[in-house]
């Protein structure tokens, strides 16, 4: 079990990002997309894989577990007044990870920085020290 705060998975993801983290992800087998893996096999994590220690981790959650599955499975355990909404932030988080025009397809780098304050600030995470 993993115990967090959506606080704590925002100023993770947001320090990752900073520091030059990258997008976890494969090209799908047919060649047009990507799929996105908690653990990539350059040693990339996605945002949900990053607060997963690797003694914790199933391979098998890369096929099709979200981060909202975790939660219900009580494998992730949020923190918080409103459990069940802060379990949708971890599901928007990993929904911005995933999402290819949040990446800059040249530099690779993370490109939507504004929706994901915007989105912290609504599920009431502290954006202000990040």
């Amino acid at each position: 079990m993993i115990t967090v705060s959506s606080q704590y998975v925002y100023t993770t993801v947001f320090n990752h990002l900073k520091n030059g983290g990258r997008q976890s992800a494969v090209p799908h087998a047919n060649g047009i997309g990507s799929k996105c893996l908690y653990r990539g096999p350059d040693g990339a994590k996605c945002f949900i894989g990053l607060l997963i220690p690797d003694d914790k981790f199933e391979h098998e959650w890369d096929n099709g577990k979200s981060a909202l599955d975790l939660v219900h499975e009580g494998k992730i355990i949020v923190e918080g007044k409103n459990k069940d909404r802060s379990g949708y932030f971890l599901k928007r988080m990993q929904q911005m990870h995933d999402a290819e025009e949040n990446w800059d397809t040249n530099s690779g780098e993370f490109i939507a920085w504004k929706e994901l304050k915007e989105w912290a600030k609504y599920y009431n995470v502290q954006v202000d020290n990040c």
